[in-house]
């Protein structure tokens, strides 16, 4: 019974950094980085994200409440690839390997939005992932327009709506989500 609870705790052990791990996705997209005419990646973690927050001590558009915000993150990674034509690779097939992950358990999309116009159509997505107490612990956002891909995740404590503050900032691409009919 002994060795039996011993084996048990070293598994739990050997299991919880990746369970600690599950917001965090693995965000590789075989060879589209290769084909874009611009590519951005961020990948801030750790001592990454405290020297980016850092930095952003001298952007005057972060406030006291941004960096607050900031300061609960574990990570913050993101990938941009922009084309000069509309790659036939861009497509679901394309970012399965992400969707995939973000089936797993803990995982909700909350958003879906797609329009249609004579350029293409565009689809936005938004995830989140949250932990057994209800609380959200990561976020994910997938943007596709005909010519570009854009694909944000963010691990730690953060509500959708604090997307906004953080959007522009550390190559998080600006996310407006004022309501239709509020625009001026």
């Amino acid at each position: 019974m002994r060795k039996r609870l011993g084996v048990l705790f070293t598994g739990l052990l050997l299991a919880a950094p990746l369970v600690a791990q599950q917001p965090r996705l693995d965000m590789h997209l075989s060879g589209l980085a290769a084909r874009a005419s611009e590519v951005n990646e961020v990948s801030l973690d750790g001592a990454a994200l405290k020297l980016g927050m850092a930095f952003l001590n001298n952007d005057s558009d972060m406030d006291r409440v941004d960096r607050e915000l900031l300061s609960k993150l574990k990570g913050i990674y993101v990938l941009n690839y922009e084309f000069d034509h509309t790659p036939p690779e861009l497509n679901d097939t394309t970012l399965a390997p992400i969707r995939q992950q973000l089936q797993a358990r803990g995982w909700s999309r909350i958003v879906t939005s797609r329009s249609s116009s004579r350029r293409g159509s565009e689809t936005d997505e938004v995830y989140v992932y949250t932990d057994a107490a209800g609380q959200i612990q990561g976020l994910a956002v997938i943007s596709r327009e005909p010519r570009e891909l854009s694909v944000v995740n963010i691990v730690g404590t953060i509500r959708p709506e604090e997307l906004t503050q953080l959007s522009g900032h550390l190559g998080i691409p600006k996310v407006d989500v004022k309501p239709k009919g509020d625009e001026q």
